[in-house]
């Protein structure tokens, strides 16, 4: 992601060897000034300032002297062609709109992801990507069971003397159809249907969930079961479960979310039937726990929507939504590739944004937000599907810099919704976190940009001239200033080509994962060493 004048989006967290990534810390940004929300002419949100490009306006009036030069703590950059951590957190988009802050990187990051780690820093924008192999990740295809699908009834009980294939056989359809029971007593709101023959230690649990979906408005949740196994006691038996979910869409537009699940259910005869007794998220999974499977939320959906967070800052609800809503109005221009149903925009405490997805390892409070891709099954096939949005609340100074964040992160999922590669080329980077800074800023001047105060030196010495990509030497300035670069270098492709051609280059690279000379040049009719010194010239000139 990119980040406004002055903010960071760090690259990449680091591994500990624990196989879970490290964001870097950021730094306190120089106050924002906030201006009053706008009046959503469609009538529903209060929506943010935006200049006439679209973009959310931030930062000095043209012409203001730059800020004072604050100290800077050192940093370690993340090398971009570093092997993927193993397994990792979602490898998100860390954004912190903002003045030059100092972003703080470590850990190991290499191609981009579809779902891209940005660590923005509260000094220099900076950004990091980490990337996770997620093709091995939930290979079973799923959604079989479906609402409604248990009206024939359960399986009849074999004989006592029958063999352990149809006793399997036997326990795989009763469950079957008792999830196909749950699924459809969850659609309709109905607590008592779902919660039927369940026991301790999976009733809490079951109860957590009925809450937390119904409040995010849930519109589809199918079961796919795998073959039980036996349990460790008599009459007890395991099924790992994959649900297929949608929230707040109807069913025939959502972008699915898949989970799997480890059940346990026990077998208590042909009177009482099988009662579930464990109902446990896939831990093994890097982007679990959900935030619905651990606490208790609050929602609330707009047009194009879903702002969740915990239920103790519901207080806070409307005004994340006005957010999220005037976020997606400027990310909307953008969703070019495919559209997404709703963007799922979750608000975390210093807690939940330590634990939800994975949790993000931040104990300095550096990591503001950050945007990847779930799977989900699509017409039977399980591929890349919705991207969610998370925002550390705790971390941002001020409701400006929140929004910002917001902004910057929906600019991401929107331009990466669905994307059907996992990696992009290193050299990718500025395209990525170029357009999301593109989406955000606009044309505006670039005396008003923040990042551009802390650019004019980097660039004066060809920091921006081989190639916009981060590398292992870099500091938190320079990491800031090559979102810069990638923000002009970005605005300098849509000034001089049609912009039809930059959105084939973008889905090639930036999409498709391939590769970025190669792409340029046959799309665009240029030498790709010769465009970026023409960026180079650029940006010089505009800084």
């Amino acid at each position: 992601m990119t980040q406004p004048p002055n903010d960071s989006d760090a690259p990449g967290p680091a591994s500990d060897g624990s196989g879970q990534e490290k964001p870097a810390p950021s730094h306190t940004a120089p106050q924002q000034s906030e201006q009053p929300p706008q009046t959503d002419p469609a009538g529903a949100q209060a929506l943010p300032p935006v200049a006439q490009n679209g973009s959310t306006m931030a930062g000095p009036p043209a012409g203001a002297p730059p800020p004072p030069p604050t100290a800077q703590p050192a940093v370690t950059a993340i090398p971009p062609n570093a092997p993927p951590p193993n397994p990792g957190p979602p490898p998100p988009q860390y954004y912190q709109p903002m003045p030059p802050p100092t972003p703080q990187r470590s850990g190991r990051a290499t191609a981009i992801v579809i779902s891209v780690l940005v660590l923005l820093l509260v000094v220099g924008s900076t950004a990091a990507y980490i990337t996770v192999d997620q093709t091995d990740m939930l290979a079973t295809p799923t959604g079989d069971i479906e609402p409604g699908t248990a009206d024939d009834g359960p399986p009849p009980r074999p004989d006592d003397d029958a063999d352990r294939l149809e006793v399997i056989d036997f326990v795989e359809g009763t469950i079957e159809h008792d999830l196909g029971n749950r699924s459809e007593a969850l659609l309709d709101n109905d607590r008592e249907g779902w919660m039927r023959a369940v026991d301790s230690p999976a009733d809490e649990q079951m109860e957590l969930l009925f809450d937390n979906l119904q409040t995010m408005g849930v519109s589809r949740y199918d079961f796919d079961v795998s073959r039980p196994r036996e349990g460790s006691s008599d009459d007890e038996y395991e099924i790992r479960v994959t649900v297929t979910q949608c929230f707040s869409t109807p069913v025939e537009d959502c972008w699915p979310i898949d989970g799997d699940y480890h059940t346990t259910w026990q077998d208590l005869g042909e009177d009482e039937g099988f009662e579930l007794t464990g109902f446990e998220a896939d831990d093994s999974e890097w982007t679990r726990p959900f935030p619905w499977e651990i606490e208790p939320l609050t929602a609330l959906a707009g047009r194009n929507t879903l702002a969740v967070a915990p239920s103790h800052m519901e207080g806070e609800l409307d005004n994340y939504l006005s957010m999220s809503e005037g976020a997606a109005s400027v990310s909307d221009p953008w969703e070019v590739w495919e559209e997404p149903d709703q963007y799922l925009v979750f608000f975390a405490d210093k807690n939940a944004f330590d634990e939800w997805f994975g949790g993000i390892d931040d104990n300095d409070g550096g990591v503001l937000g950050y945007a990847t891709v779930l799977e989900g099954t699509i017409e039977g096939t399980q591929k890349n599907s919705a991207s969610i949005t998370v925002m550390g609340v705790d971390n941002h100074r001020d409701n400006g810099q929140l929004r910002s964040t917001v902004r910057h992160e929906l600019a991401h999922a929107a331009t990466r919704w669905a994307a059907p590669e996992v990696r992009a080329k290193p050299e990718a980077w500025w395209f990525i976190e170029g357009i999301a800074e593109y989406i955000d800023q606009g044309e505006t001047d670039v005396r008003s940009y923040l990042r551009s105060y802390g650019m004019k030196d980097f660039v004066d010495d060809g920091l921006c001239d081989n190639g916009i990509v981060p590398s292992d030497s870099d500091d938190g300035e320079e990491i800031s200033a090559k979102y810069g670069c990638a923000y002009l270098g970005v605005r300098y492709l849509l000034d001089n080509f049609d912009r039809e051609q930059f959105e084939e280059v973008f889905a090639a690279v930036g999409r498709e994962g391939k590769t970025v000379k190669i792409q340029v040049e046959s799309i665009l009719d240029v030498d790709y060493d010769d465009l970026m010194s023409d960026i180079g010239d650029y940006i010089r000139e505009m800084i």
